[in-house]
């Protein structure tokens, strides 16, 4: 009779730890999943935090690059109102 106690106790034990060990997969794959979600945040912010960087470091530079091209269609715009730009490559010139 204890036989049969025991390899009940036994099954009843097994069949507890095929849930538990589920239970534990379920967990472990939604602790990874967020664990993934985790590391993508913090590496967006470290690339917006290294880019905030880049801008203060160069931010003469940039400045002078944005006011050359600022400067250049400026240029562009009043060359065209005055009618005194050139047509690019040949255009507007009449065939012979």
């Amino acid at each position: 009779m204890t036989g049969i106690t025991h390899a009940i106790s036994d099954l009843f034990s097994s069949i507890f730890g095929v849930f538990r060990s589920i239970l534990n997969t379920l967990l472990s794959s939604i602790e990874s999943v967020a664990a993934v979600f985790q590391t993508l945040l913090a590496d967006v912010l470290n690339l917006f935090k290294t880019l905030i960087e880049f801008f203060f470091k160069n931010f003469i530079i940039l400045s002078l690059i944005a006011a050359g091209i600022a400067g250049y269609i400026v240029y562009s715009q009043r060359q065209t109102r005055t009618g005194q730009r050139k047509p690019l490559y040949g255009a507007g010139k009449k065939s012979t």
